[in-house]
């Protein structure tokens, strides 16, 4: 049973990047503020030692932010608004609150003031803008950067449903680069998460949720920077979770056991190795695969693309660094003597850990002389 209350407690809540929550409710502006950590410290000590006086606060607020429900137990989440009211608190800022602590805050019939992130939207300029970058950065992929491209597009309609692509094709040839793209022209870092880190017991409890104070997928959506994710490895997350991303895909909610989610107008960008849509159907079988809005093939690097990231990458990696390191690197070297090697080498990854290799070489170039090291520099092994 909720308790009753006597006093006049404002509940202040955000939904979005918790580092927003101080510009959103202009925090700065509050003389001092306790955190849920500090509150759960003193309760215990007031309980433990019958001391009441240690619940009166000087401070003006309590502030919540999402990762200090890691630091309590679900208990004391579970009795949040109980345990507030045992102190003399009467304003309540939080970011992301589990949905339980929305609910039983409008019970109290207190007065609760919802905010969220306004996530920047998709137009024609930005689409525009956002292509270019990719036909600059991703080499290669002109193919795939037009389709990506042409499906940004529904984004700018109103029926407020997530674009979902599956980009497939080799590893590293540009699929999650794209995406991270396209999350910076649109404000921020895209968040992602990557399946293949789980295993089947710890993916439903990340998938479904379970305590408040345990990492969720749902909490990872909500603290998103922008409204792009990347979900990277998707056919690793087993045929057995595929109805979980049904209703996110469809509409763009995503529901746990102690969230909800709101991710219309969001793209969703899933990334795997298949080699063809067939592959994709078979494997992830019909229902989900309907549910993507476009499957864009990735294709491998051919020589004429290697050539011209090569080119890049060691103009990138060069300018990286300091001064007085760059003049023990010789570019034009670098070109002309490692350049076959390089163009035999398959994807970007490989390219960039080679030539950082190759310039570490010159950069060490003189210690190894001192010490009578030969130079043993073999790209791509």
């Amino acid at each position: 049973m909720m308790p009753q209350n006597n006093r006049n407690i404002e509940v202040n809540i955000f939904y979005g990047p918790s580092s927003e929550l101080t510009n959103i409710y202009k925090l700065e502006t509050l003389s001092s503020y306790v955190t849920l950590l500090q509150v759960a410290s003193r309760l215990d000590a007031a309980r433990t030692f019958a001391k009441k006086e240690l619940l009166h606060f000087e401070e003006e607020a309590l502030v919540i932010w999402p990762e200090e429900f890691f630091g309590v137990n679900d208990n004391f989440t579970n009795s949040l608004w109980r345990n507030i009211l045992e102190t003399n608190l009467q304003k309540v800022y939080i970011a992301n609150p589990p949905s339980l602590l929305v609910e039983q805050a409008k019970l109290l019939k207190v007065k609760v003031t919802e905010r969220s992130h306004k996530y920047q939207q998709i137009s024609l300029k930005l689409i525009k803008d956002v292509t270019t970058q990719l036909e600059d950065t991703v080499i290669g992929q002109d193919q795939a950067v037009h389709s990506l491209s042409r499906s940004l597009t529904a984004l700018m309609n109103n029926q407020k449903k997530p674009v979902v692509v599956m980009l497939f094709g080799p590893t590293g040839v540009g699929k999650t680069e794209s995406a991270k793209i396209i999350a910076k022209a649109l404000g921020g870092e895209a968040s992602r998460i990557q399946f293949s880190m789980f295993q089947t017991n710890s993916l439903a409890e990340f998938l479904y949720g379970s305590k408040i104070n345990s990492r969720s997928f749902a909490a990872d959506l909500l603290e998103r920077q922008s409204n792009v994710v990347i979900f990277d490895e998707f056919d690793k997350a087993g045929s057995t979770f595929h109805s979980a991303f049904y209703q996110l895909f469809d509409e763009g909610v995503f529901v746990d056991k102690n969230y909800q989610v709101n991710m219309s107008d969001a793209l969703i960008v899933c990334t795997s190795n298949y080699s063809s849509p067939e592959e994709i159907r078979k494997n992830l079988g019909d229902p989900l695969s309907s549910r993507f809005s476009a499957f864009i093939k990735y294709e491998p690097l051919d020589q004429s693309a290697k050539t011209t990231i090569i080119k890049q990458k060691i103009g990138q990696i060069y300018d990286s660094y300091p001064e007085d390191l760059q003049k023990t690197i010789d570019k034009a070297a670098i070109e002309t003597r490692f350049m076959p090697a390089l163009c035999k080498l398959n994807n970007v990854r490989e390219i960039t850990n080679s030539i950082e290799y190759i310039m570490s070489d010159f950069i060490l170039k003189p210690l190894n002389d001192e010490k009578g090291i030969v130079d043993t520099v073999q790209p791509g092994t």
